[in-house]
C-alpha cells in the first residue's frame, strides 16, 4: 500500500536567515541582510564556505567525523543557519574550509551524511508520501540520498529552487575570513 501524497514540507522560514534569503531573491536591501548574517555565522562558528580556488587552502589530514568538528562546528552552524542545500548544488562550486584553512570539503554522499544525520538530531522529521520511489516515499529518517543532488531535495520541499539559487548567491557574494 502507498501512503497517501503529504505536502512538501517548508523550510523553517522563523530562523532569520531563512527567511531572509527567501526575501533576498527580490530584495537587494534582503540580500545585503543575508549576505551579512551568512558572513557573522561563518565566523561566529568557524565554518568557511568560499568559492573555488578563492584562498590557498592545506589539504587536511583532519576526520570530520571522528575530530568532533561536526558537533562543535558544523552541526552549531547548520542549526542557526539552516543551509539544507544538496551535495550537488554546493559542492560543485565551493570549498568548505576550517579555522586553520584546512580543507574540510566532503564528496556530495558525505555531505549528505552530514546534513542527514543534523537533520535527524536537530531538525524536523522527513516528510513522508513523497517522490518517484517506494523508498522515497517511505516514512524513514533523513539519509544521504536525500540531500545528493537537487532532483532528490527538490521534490521533498517547497521552493526549494528558489532557496537553493538564492543561498548560493549569498554565499558566492560573502566576504570571509
Amino acid at each position: 500500500m502507498t501512503p497517501a501524497k503529504t505536502r512538501q514540507a517548508a523550510l523553517d522560514r522563523s530562523c532569520p536567515f531563512v527567511s531572509i534569503v527567501f526575501e533576498a531573491a527580490h530584495s537587494d536591501t534582503a540580500f545585503a541582510e543575508a549576505k551579512r548574517l551568512m558572513e557573522q555565522a561563518q565566523r561566529r562558528h568557524q565554518v568557511y564556505l568560499l568559492p573555488f580556488g578563492e584562498t590557498p587552502r592545506e589539504e587536511s589530514e583532519l576526520n570530520a567525523e571522528n575530530s568532533g568538528w561536526l558537533e562543535t562546528r558544523l552541526f552549531p552552524f547548520l542549526s542557526e543557519t539552516h543551509l539544507v542545500l544538496s551535495g550537488g548544488d554546493l559542492w560543485t562550486g565551493f570549498d568548505l574550509l576550517d579555522p586553520d584553512g584546512r580543507d574540510m570539503t566532503p564528496t556530495w554522499r558525505t555531505w549528505g551524511d552530514w546534513l542527514a544525520t543534523w537533520a535527524n538530531q536537530h531538525w524536523m522529521s522527513r516528510p513522508t508520501g513523497l517522490g518517484p520511489t517506494e523508498l522515497a516515499r517511505r516514512a524513514r529518517p533523513w539519509e544521504y540520498l536525500d540531500f545528493y543532488m537537487r532532483t532528490y531535495v527538490d521534490y521533498l520541499f517547497e521552493d526549494y529552487g528558489q532557496w537553493a539559487d538564492t543561498a548560493l548567491a549569498v554565499l558566492r557574494a560573502c566576504e570571509v575570513p
